[in-house]
């Protein structure tokens, strides 16, 4: 796999239609036997969520493996490198779309207002509670009036629809994942600023590795930041921008041409052997041994 190319989807390799070029939404079933493509590693540039109601298996997100069962949502960033291995049986939904598709539509709220958009930390993972047919179950209901809505295509008022049922279904996957979530501790406030530094580091990590740097940048002293991170993951800022190195670092190792070497200089960690260093330090393996893995 490190021999070839990963590819990044966009939204019109699944449809072309004409009525919502920045949405598309299918049943599990139909989207995975159109789209054989995608069982292998990718990357999206939109939004995407699914749920499964049918099938086992797993999925992996950002080298993280997940497992796959009735009740199991799935929400992925742009970026996120994704594949899975799936049951002849998997059904469900799943639907995807650009960031200017919901961000556009409301003034008073955006899509990393969500913590599975908004941050890093949070699972990609939802697992709806047993105890109801996952059939019958809410949130089953409002995907498959998302999905009955798209097949409509020229309905009036057929985009003011689907987003309005798109922010429904986020609420209610919002509100499971505060439940099912164990730290929630945090102040309100200490959340917003966190999200406010991940955002940050996710547009400058390559450039900036000092923590103090970013408190600047956000107008606080490096130990205020510092409590921030604590209280929201138990992690200081240092390792925030480590883990986002790391992540990168794991991303461009699947790519083709990529010495380690480059990628240490692409990340603008010059010094190779520090690179290596505290790639092995975080993931137990050197940057050689993870690649070899895929080849």
């Amino acid at each position: 796999m490190a021999a070839k190319h990963i590819p990044v989807y966009q939204i019109d390799a699944f449809h072309k239609t004409e009525s919502a070029t920045d949405f598309y939404c299918n049943t599990l079933k139909a989207h995975l036997n159109k789209h054989h493509f995608i069982f292998v590693p990718h990357k999206h540039d939109f939004y995407v969520c699914m749920l499964f109601i049918k099938g086992s298996g797993t999925h992996d997100i950002d080298f993280k493996k997940y497992p796959v069962k009735p009740g199991a949502v799935f929400f992925l960033k742009p970026g996120q490198m994704h594949n899975w291995v799936l049951s002849p049986d998997a059904d469900g939904f799943i639907f995807f779309h650009s960031r200017a598709f919901y961000d556009l539509c409301f003034t008073h709220r955006k899509l990393g207002d969500f913590s599975f958009y908004g941050s890093g930390y949070t699972s990609p993972a939802l697992y709806l509670k047993a105890g109801q047919d996952i059939k019958t179950h809410p949130a089953t209901l409002l995907f498959t009036a998302l999905h009955k809505e798209f097949t409509l295509k020229m309905a009036f008022l057929h985009k003011e629809r689907l987003t309005s049922l798109t922010d429904l279904i986020y609420i209610d996957l919002a509100r499971r994942l505060e439940l099912s979530e164990t730290q929630g501790a945090a102040p309100n406030r200490y959340l917003q600023l966190f999200r406010e530094f991940e955002q940050l580091v996710d547009t400058r990590f390559k450039e900036m590795k000092s923590p103090a740097a970013y408190a600047s940048e956000m107008s606080m002293t490096g130990k205020h930041l510092n409590r921030i991170c604590q209280n929201c993951i138990g992690k200081t800022a240092s390792e925030v921008i480590s883990d986002r190195l790391i992540l990168e670092a794991k991303r461009l190792l699947l790519q083709p041409g990529y010495t380690v070497s480059d990628i240490a200089n692409e990340l603008g960690m010059f010094d190779l052997s520090y690179f290596t260093r505290m790639f092995k330090k975080k993931t137990g393996e050197t940057p050689f041994q993870f690649s070899k893995q895929f080849g």
